[in-house]
């Protein structure tokens, strides 16, 4: 679905997928996940935000237009509650710090050989 555009205005883009929260079950906050389309695989930063009955994907490392693609994501572990900033700035730090953080997650834990 279309979004407001405000993730591509501050350098984190994201997919933003409708879902329908009475049949999911899964506490709002930040995620390290995966994300699935037309044969591709990629890492994701997942937002959970039930309150507005969406769920955004900020896929990392792509660039790309994904409208119209049917769309698929996994979470796989939580790295903060979801929480509202008082400026941009500090948005954009502590996304900053949760990317680092799934990065961190996913190549330790997903992508190790083992």
């Amino acid at each position: 679905m279309h979004g407001d555009g405000y993730g591509s205005t501050i350098g984190y883009p994201t997919a933003n997928l409708d879902v329908d929260f009475t049949q999911v079950s899964i506490a709002p906050g930040i995620y390290a996940g995966r994300a699935f389309w037309d044969g591709h695989e990629q890492d994701a930063a997942l937002i959970i935000d039930a309150d507005r009955g969406r769920v955004e994907a900020h896929i990392l490392d792509f660039e790309g237009d994904l409208y119209g693609r049917h769309l698929r994501v996994e979470p796989l572990q939580k790295i903060r509650d979801y929480q509202q900033f008082s400026s941009e700035a500090d948005l954009i730090a502590q996304i900053g710090q949760d990317i680092a953080a799934i990065r961190h997650f996913l190549g330790y834990y997903v992508h190790r050989d083992h």
